[in-house]
């Protein structure tokens, strides 16, 4: 049965009238949709001593039969799902091998070896490369993880005295490694 949005508006005034509904069904401007919504789940709030007119019973009638058709028809149509088989997950990447040695442990290998003796950055970079090479059997293209870990630590070495300024060659400082 096909309602006119006036006569659903007249039944959404009536409601919040006759059951004092808090908050009241909208009525400025509402949807067809929300409006028949609303006015049957404050239909589901009428008693017995609530003066509805038989125009609004008629109208909220109509719209419980439409609701049940629509939740038959619904319940009747639904398609039984089937769970779609799960994908068989993508084989893993082997793992990769591990360093022999990281860059800051060569770091740490090279300034043992020159324990007591004064050395540039240039020196200690150097040696800290090589010394990362040979362990991990590669040729490192350049420098610059070398110097990464040595920007990253030397600070914190001369901080805790490991490190300590033993003067200039040339343009650079010279370090002196102590324990």
């Amino acid at each position: 049965m096909e309602m006119k949005k006036s006569e659903l508006i007249k039944v959404a005034k009536e409601l919040n009238a006759q059951i004092g509904l808090e908050p009241e069904i909208d009525t400025k401007r509402p949807k067809v949709e929300d409006l028949k919504a609303a006015i049957l789940q404050a239909a589901e709030l009428i008693e017995p001593d609530d003066d509805i007119t038989p125009e609004s019973t008629a109208v909220i009638a109509a719209l419980r039969e439409e609701k049940e058709e629509e939740d038959s028809v619904e319940s009747v149509s639904e398609p039984e799902l089937v769970p779609a088989p799960e994908p068989e997950p993508e084989p893993k990447a082997p793992p990769r091998p591990k360093k022999a040695m990281t860059r800051s442990r060569a770091l740490v290998a090279a300034l043992e070896q020159q324990e007591g003796e004064a050395f540039t950055a240039t020196d200690i970079i150097k040696k800290s490369r090589q010394i990362y090479e040979k362990y991990n059997k590669m040729n490192d293209a350049d420098d610059r993880g070398a110097l990464a870990q040595w920007e990253a630590s030397r600070y914190i070495l001369v901080d805790i005295g490991l490190l300590e300024p033993a003067g200039t060659v040339g343009r650079q400082v010279s370090y002196r490694y102590t324990r």
